[in-house]
């Protein structure tokens, strides 16, 4: 999780040492940090991913459950703001769904967390 929020903070930096290009740069760097705040809490969610699997004996359906809620939740929404926010839209909606993933994920434990 520490490794992505730094990269976050240094995606400028990033982009200007891997591509040189300004232009890449000026539009790139917010998408780029919001991606790896995302990284970041998707890093946490994976614990609570792996629980669920354990928990569910292999059964994956508490998580294609929380997948296919995001999905019907966010696409639209994702559609809707591409034409307005280009592409900090994709970094956004990575952002939502992890936070979602991770918001559900704590949920679904703190509710079975008395079968570890």
């Amino acid at each position: 999780m520490l490794p992505s929020l730094v990269l976050a903070f240094a995606a400028s930096w990033i982009l200007q040492v891997w591509l040189g290009n300004p232009e890449v740069v000026t539009k790139g760097s917010i998408p780029l940090s919001i991606f790896f705040c995302a990284v970041a809490l998707n890093s946490v969610y994976q614990i609570l991913y792996q629980r669920m699997l354990v928990h569910v004996h292999g059964e994956g359906r508490i998580t294609i459950k929380i997948n296919v809620l995001i999905l019907v939740t966010l696409l639209p929404l994702l559609v809707l703001s591409i034409p307005i926010l280009g592409i900090i839209s994709g970094a956004l909606y990575w952002l939502a769904m992890t936070s979602l993933q991770l918001i559900l994920g704590f949920l679904w434990f703190r509710n079975n967390s008395s079968h570890f």
